[in-house]
């Protein structure tokens, strides 16, 4: 899992807490449990639709070659096994 989907899944869930803690007025464990369980909608969702950053971080060294050096890290090798449906 790269950090940029665990960026991607804690900043809706940060402002679901926000939300939820200041402006409905819950109280804060409540507001708490709201962000965390929408982060973890939002982390499985990602890796579920999105389960192969290869593509996605060549497509990212494309547009930014200038940008590419600094990213630093390489997408996890996982084996697959898909069927042959």
């Amino acid at each position: 899992m790269t950090r940029r989907a665990l960026l991607a899944a804690a900043v809706p869930g940060l402002l679901v807490f926000a939300i939820a803690w200041a402006w409905l007025s819950l109280s804060l464990w409540a507001s708490a449990i709201a962000g965390i369980v929408w982060t973890l909608i939002s982390l499985v969702v990602t890796r579920v639709l999105y389960d192969d950053p290869e593509p996605e971080l060549a497509a990212w060294r494309a547009a930014a070659p200038d940008l590419a050096d600094l990213v630093g890290d390489e997408p996890e090798r996982t084996e697959t096994k898909r069927s042959a449906s």
